[in-house]
Order: C-alpha cells, then structure tokens, then sequence
C-alpha cells in the first residue's frame, strides 16, 4: 500500500506486529501487579498514600494501595487524568516488586517499539529484514 501524500508513512507490519505485542504485554504487566498488590497489604506490607484521603488511617487503607497502584497502571492519558495520586510509599513483597520490574521492562519495550516508528515517520531508513535488529 502506497502512501496517500507526502506526509503518510508506510509501516511495515512486522513493526506492527511488534508494536501490538509490546503494548499486549504491557496490559499484562500491569494486570499481574494489580492482581497482587492486595495480597501484599492482606499480608501487612505497609502503604502510605497521603493524597487519598484527609485522614491517616484512609491513607494506609487497602483503597489507598488500589488507587496508587491503579494510577501507577494507567496506560492511557484518560487512565491517569484529574487523578490526586502524586506520591506515596507502597511497601511490597519480593513477588510484587518482580512485577513491578517487570512492568517497567514492558514499558521501556513498549517505548522502543514507539521511537521506531517515530524515526521511520520522520524520515529515518529502517533496516532492510537481513541486516538485524531495528534501531532504536
């Protein structure tokens, strides 16, 4: 398919493919932290988030760590939009703080992919399939 004027960029759809894989796999990511994050406060692990509520024992709540980890998730601008999260302490488990490396890992994948396609919209050659990888 051609481009349609001069400011259409052609995508091949092995970066396509890559693109929809990274952002599947950062869904995941943030899905697992989520899912664990409340039995890390079941188990004590301590949260403070002091923008959730007025009041000290609201701000340690398991709704607390929902709401940080929640926002902390958000992969679109309307996931994160007019949210009062900005700071806090999350105390985790081993578990959890493998997911949440994980996550970061899924972003910075997600990210890459992202920067390809933005050189190759502003002009930049990708490489042809037998010359390796695509730069980043």
């Amino acid at each position: 398919m051609a481009p349609t004027d001069d400011t259409d960029v052609f995508v091949p759809g092995e970066l396509i493919g890559n693109l929809s894989s990274a952002y599947q796999q950062l869904q995941d990511r943030a899905h697992a932290w989520r899912e664990l994050s409340d039995g890390d406060h079941e188990a004590g692990y301590a949260v403070f988030i002091p923008t959730h509520d007025t009041d000290d024992v609201q701000r340690r709540s398991l709704a607390a760590r929902q709401q940080a980890v929640s926002e902390s998730t958000g992969l679109t601008i309307e996931d994160v939009l007019d949210k009062p999260f900005g700071a806090g302490l999350i105390c985790s488990s081993t578990e959890v703080a493998s997911a949440v490396d994980a996550l970061n890992e899924a972003k910075t994948a997600f990210k890459d992919v992202v920067m390809q396609i933005r050189a190759l919209a502003s002009g930049q050659k990708l490489p042809s399939r037998g010359s390796g990888d695509i730069p980043s």
